[in-house]
């Protein structure tokens, strides 16, 4: 009865993923219902995540190679996206090029020492500031 949980709760997973990397390369991916899941897309990847540890944890689920190898593919798969969108940092690197910040100031935020400090401290080229009161702005540009 054991295998037979554990061998569903895998298949579901697997299922599951699979569909995931079905939605997030497919070009319907952005219609209204498929875009909230889409935005949702670095907390699915717990999902795939949660199957390869199912499948290496039990030892009869380990010896179907291709259950293995179909789940840590489908965790790349779901994975890759969401380490491209935060990048891999390069330690000891200076930024080159073009320096750009963009910062929502929030209408009702009176802290402009901090938001000051946070553009100097950044020295953008171009700055974008969104929710911006007039008053604050023209307190601002010194």
């Amino acid at each position: 009865m054991g295998k037979r949980i554990y061998r569903f709760i895998s298949n579901l997973l697997l299922l599951l993923s699979s569909f995931l990397v079905l939605l997030y390369y497919s070009p319907l991916k952005f219609r209204w219902p498929l875009a909230v899941l889409v935005e949702l897309w670095p907390y699915c990847g717990v999902i795939p995540l949660l199957g390869v540890v199912l499948i290496l944890s039990k030892s009869d689920l380990r010896k179907h190679l291709v259950r293995v190898a179909g789940a840590t593919l489908l965790l790349v798969l779901i994975w890759a996206p969401t380490l491209s969108w935060v990048g891999l940092p390069s330690p000891g690197e200076s930024a080159s090029g073009l320096r750009v910040m963009a910062s929502n100031i929030w209408i009702d935020n009176s802290n402009t020492d901090a938001i000051a400090q946070s553009i100097q401290d950044q020295n953008p080229d171009i700055l974008l500031l969104s929710e911006i009161s007039s008053s604050m702005m023209t307190e601002m540009q010194s």
